[in-house]
C-alpha cells in the first residue's frame, strides 16, 4: 500500500462517489467525544454523504438519532465481530475522525477502498489518503477536524460548538418521562443534577455537597423544580442524595435508554454535573450547564455555561484510578455553585 498525503485543493473526492453507500465514520468510543465530534459529522453529512457511525453498543441508539446517520455498526468485543459489523454496513469510504490506530486497522481489515484520516507514524500505512494533522496549537476542540474535512471536500461548519436536535417524537417522550416521575408540568425553572460520570477517572463533586445544594435551592427558591439523573451502573451516590433530601425529588434514568435520557435532558432548564458525557450532551441539546470540573477537564464550549474548577484529591494513582477514594473533587464551594445556578436561571 502506498498511502498518499491528501491536499484539500487537489485530492478532494466527489461526494457522489460515496453516494451509493454510506461513509464509515469513527468518532469515538465514549459519549463525550462522540458529542464533541458532532460538528464534523454534520459537515460530512452536508457534503452529500450518508454516515455509518462506528460506536460501542451503549451509544448505538443515540448515534441513530443524529441526522444523516443511516447505520451504527457496533464495536464488538472481538475484532472479527467489529469487522463483520462494518462489512454489513457496505461502506466503500471511511473517515477516521478519532485518529486512533484501532479504527484505521478495522477499516483496513474490512477492505474499505477509500480510507481518510490524519496520518501518523503507523496509522498512515493503514490509510489510502493520509492528511497532515494540524499543529498542536490548532488541534484543540472540534476545530481540529478542519483540515480533514477540507480534504474530504466537506463544508466547514459555521460553528464548532456541538449541537444536536432530537426528532419531535423523541422530544415528546422526554415530557412523558417527567410526567411519569410526577414532576410538576408548570412552575419555576427545572434543574437536573447528574452527580456521577461514565468516565472512570473523572473526579466527582461529593454527594453530600449535592444534597446540601438541593436543600439550599429549595429553601431559597421554593418554586424551582429539581430532579436527579442517575445511571444504572452507578446508583449509590444518587440514592444517598435522594435519601438525604427526604426523597422529595424524583430520580430519573436507571431504566431509560440513552436517547430517552437525552429527551429528558432536553426538557430541563439547567444541568449541574461533573465531567461526564451527560454534561456535554446537555450542552449540545442547548441546555445551560454548571460544570464542576478539575483543572484540565474539557468544558462544554459556547455561551450559557458556568465553569467551576476544583482539584482532584491526592492519593495513590494506578492506571488513572484513585485508590484512596473515588477521586473526589475538592475546592468548589457549594455557595458558589448555587450562585452559578441562580445566575444562569435569572434568579438573582
Amino acid at each position: 500500500m502506498n498511502p498518499t498525503t491528501a491536499n484539500p485543493t487537489t485530492a478532494t473526492p466527489s461526494p457522489s462517489s460515496a453516494s451509493s453507500s454510506p461513509t464509515l465514520v469513527t468518532a469515538s468510543f465514549g459519549l463525550r467525544r462522540l458529542v464533541q465530534a458532532l460538528p464534523a459529522i454534520h459537515s460530512i453529512v452536508a457534503s452529500g454523504r450518508e454516515v455509518a457511525l462506528l460506536v460501542p453498543d451503549e451509544l448505538r441508539a443515540l448515534a441513530e438519532q443524529i441526522p444523516g446517520v443511516v447505520a451504527a455498526p457496533e464495536i464488538s468485543p472481538s475484532e472479527q465481530g467489529s469487522v463483520e459489523g462494518i462489512l454489513r454496513a457496505g461502506c466503500e469510504e471511511a473517515v477516521i475522525l478519532d485518529g486512533s490506530l484501532d479504527s484505521a486497522w478495522l477499516a483496513q481489515r474490512a477492505e474499505i477502498s477509500q480510507r481518510w484520516g490524519y496520518g501518523g507514524l503507523l496509522r498512515r500505512w493503514l490509510l489510502t489518503s493520509a492528511v497532515e494533522a494540524p499543529k498542536k496549537s490548532a488541534a484543540k476542540g472540534a476545530g481540529r477536524y478542519g483540515p480533514l474535512l477540507e480534504a474530504l471536500g466537506a463544508p466547514l461548519p459555521e460553528s464548532w460548538v456541538p449541537s444536536l436536535s432530537l426528532p419531535p417524537a423523541l422530544q415528546e417522550k422526554g415530557g412523558q418521562y417527567l410526567e411519569r416521575a410526577r414532576v410538576e408540568p408548570e412552575g419555576g425553572p427545572l434543574i437536573a443534577y447528574a452527580p456521577t460520570s461514565e468516565e472512570v477517572t473523572a473526579p466527582r463533586w461529593p454527594w453530600k455537597e449535592f444534597a446540601t445544594l438541593i436543600r439550599s435551592m429549595r429553601k431559597a427558591h421554593p418554586s424551582v423544580r429539581q430532579v436527579l439523573i442517575a445511571r444504572s451502573d452507578e446508583l449509590w451516590p444518587v440514592v444517598r442524595i435522594h435519601e438525604e433530601t427526604a426523597r422529595y425529588y424524583p430520580v430519573i434514568g436507571p431504566d431509560l435508554s440513552l436517547p430517552d435520557l437525552a429527551a429528558v435532558l432536553a426538557r430541563v432548564d439547567l444541568l449541574v454535573s461533573p465531567a461526564s458525557g451527560f454534561l456535554h450532551l446537555a450542552a449540545a441539546l442547548g441546555v445551560p450547564t454548571v460544570a464542576l470540573l478539575s483543572r484540565r477537564a474539557p468544558a462544554p464550549p459556547g455561551p450559557g455555561h458556568a465553569i467551576l474548577r476544583g482539584q482532584s484529591a491526592s492519593g495513590l494513582l494506578l492506571f488513572g484510578l484513585n485508590y484512596l477514594g473515588r477521586n473526589p473533587l475538592t475546592g468548589i464551594d457549594g455557595e458558589a455553585v448555587q450562585l452559578a445556578c441562580e445566575g444562569l436561571l435569572g434568579l438573582l
